[in-house]
């Protein structure tokens, strides 16, 4: 077993569920056992996990995985 992180940028969501999802995965698991679509991935010791090119590449233990949804450029001080 190994570990990864699921963080999900996304004001909404983040009032129902933390942050930072500790999430205990597989030996094998990919991006894809995590979410559907990773954006951003990275460890403590690689700066970028391409993660999102091959989400169903083996993800490193510790990885950290970052969700931005759909329009994740937009903040909520960026609403009209």
């Amino acid at each position: 077993m190994k570990k990864a992180v699921l963080i999900i940028r996304q004001p909404e969501i983040n009032r129902i569920f933390p942050k930072d999802l500790q999430l205990p995965l597989e030996d094998t698991a990919c991006a894809l056992d995590v979410i559907k679509v990773a954006v951003q991935a990275h460890t403590k010791s690689r700066s970028f996990v391409n993660a999102r090119e091959n989400p169903k590449m083996i993800l490193p233990n510790d990885a950290t995985l970052v969700l931005i949804p759909e329009g994740g450029c937009i903040t909520e001080w960026e609403e009209i």
